[in-house]
């Protein structure tokens, strides 16, 4: 399948993007993201708080959580349930189980794609992940080969990246 990049926001401290299958209008992130307002709206507020968060802090890799060793392929929201922003059921800190799968190429740019809530500790033994997952580490690699090859590049202070406006990652 082929993709085109998508710029979704700006930060602060981080530029956020995603990516469109071509002959698409909806990015891979707006596609979950609107999936997910309908299934667990209460969990995305979150995970859209968490964004924020690293919109306003930087995507330090503290704030991630890494589902599968080796991998640059990681999850949002953080581990860490416990500090803000947090998600909360019945008045207390809880685990949001909603996993978004990204890639951080650095504190001030990070890839989003897609996720869903995770039901296995294991996200290959997660039916509602496991695509998702596999997907992403796809992503991942298709992304750093860009960069290795240039046609995905570095602004000047490495604090945004950019391709033309025909470039294409094939899966």
């Amino acid at each position: 399948m082929k993709y085109s990049v998508t710029h979704e926001a700006s930060f602060k401290h981080l530029e956020v993007y995603s990516l469109t299958p071509v002959g698409e209008s909806t990015s891979l992130f707006v596609e979950f993201r609107d999936r997910l307002a309908l299934e667990h709206p209460k969990k995305l507020t979150h995970l859209l708080e968490c964004i924020k968060q690293l919109g306003d802090r930087g995507a330090l890799i503290r704030l991630f959580r890494n589902e599968q060793s080796g991998s640059e392929l990681l999850a949002i929201p953080k581990k860490n349930y416990k500090t803000d922003p947090t998600y909360q059921e019945d008045g207390q800190p809880a685990k949001n189980m909603l996993r978004l799968y990204c890639h951080r190429l650095n504190e001030n740019v990070l890839f989003v794609f897609s996720g869903g809530l995770k039901t296995a500790d294991d996200p290959l033994k997660c039916p509602n992940v496991k695509e998702h997952f596999l997907n992403g580490q796809e992503f991942c690699n298709a992304i750093d080969s860009a960069i290795r090859d240039k046609e995905i590049y570095w602004n000047e202070d490495v604090t945004d990246i950019d391709c033309s406006d025909d470039f294409i990652i094939e899966i």
